[in-house]
């Protein structure tokens, strides 16, 4: 057991409460199988229950009514420890977490001068780059993939884990100070939606960090190798802001789709935008400009 409290630690332990809530509850019992640790988990979603199988030895279940979750993993497994970390347990309890309390989108964060920019775009686009390419040129850093909004918080309010960067490793090929965070074999790299990362702690990085921002500006990044010393930002509708930001991951049947919807249809009363770009450095030449025009 001491080696999945030492795993919440190493995910959260750094951060603080944002929000009164009422706990929730996740078991993990741990147990002998194979000496192979677990492939990816499978996640399974209906009504109010959720599942998540990599095999028969690992696997977890959650009631996303009732806020409880429990999981039988392997010894082989947690002796992955950053696998178990990202697949098992945040995975299990950010589903928990997110179904009671929050909506997560799926966009980096950052901020300006006081105004929030939530940069939104596929996995593997170059959130986290921009975002850290933001925050090397001064501004404050609040999240590299997954921002969250409050569902019973008023206003724009978003929450973010800044106490990390999540790089791909040709990271270093646009940053080269990262380039000794690389985890060196054969210890574990961390695989994020099935493709290779490693993390980095702000508090080794001279940047700025916020644990919340206020939304001023939703932004859809657009990478185009045309757009090499350029960038370009243009208006996106709140019908296809909502439905880019709303996908079917939850069933529809759901008792909290309402809230959800809600609280996204909230953030878009922001200006939304899409950018084109290439180069990081015209791109936050635009996001600037934004910021000092206060709309897209």
């Amino acid at each position: 057991m001491k080696c999945v409290l030492d795993a919440a630690r190493e995910s959260w332990g750094s951060c603080r409460q944002q929000y009164e809530a009422p706990p929730l509850e996740a078991r993990y019992i741990i147990c002998k199988g194979p000496r192979r640790h677990a492939p990816n988990p499978v996640f399974r979603a209906q009504s109010h229950l959720l599942t998540m199988v990599a095999d028969e030895h690992n696997y977890a279940c959650g009631d996303l009514e009732r806020g409880f979750g429990s999981a039988w993993i392997t010894e082989a497994t947690v002796s992955h420890l950053e696998f178990f970390r990202y697949t098992f347990l945040e995975g299990l309890v950010s589903c928990l977490v997110e179904n009671r309390y929050l909506v997560a989108i799926h966009a980096a964060c950052v901020v300006k001068d006081g105004h929030g920019i939530l940069l939104t775009a596929d996995s593997g686009t170059g959130k986290s780059s921009l975002a850290y390419a933001c925050a090397r040129r001064g501004w404050t850093y609040v999240s590299d993939d997954a921002s969250s909004i409050v569902r019973n918080a008023a206003g724009r309010i978003v929450i973010g884990n800044s106490t990390l960067f999540r790089f791909r490793p040709s990271a270093p090929d646009l940053f080269p100070e990262l380039q000794e965070s690389i985890p060196v074999e054969p210890a574990p790299v961390k695989f994020r939606r099935g493709k290779p990362t490693f993390e980095v702690r702000t508090d080794s990085l001279n940047i700025k960090t916020a644990e919340q921002a206020h939304i001023d500006h939703v932004v859809f990044l657009h990478r185009d190798p045309q757009m090499s010393e350029t960038a370009r930002i243009t208006r996106v509708t709140r019908e296809e802001a909502m439905r880019r930001l709303m996908p079917d991951i939850w069933p529809a049947e759901a008792a909290v789709h309402q809230e959800r919807s809600a609280a996204v249809a909230r953030l878009l009363e922001a200006s939304i935008g899409k950018l084109t770009y290439c180069s990081l450095s015209p791109a936050i030449d635009a996001l600037e400009q934004v910021v000092s025009r206060g709309r897209i």
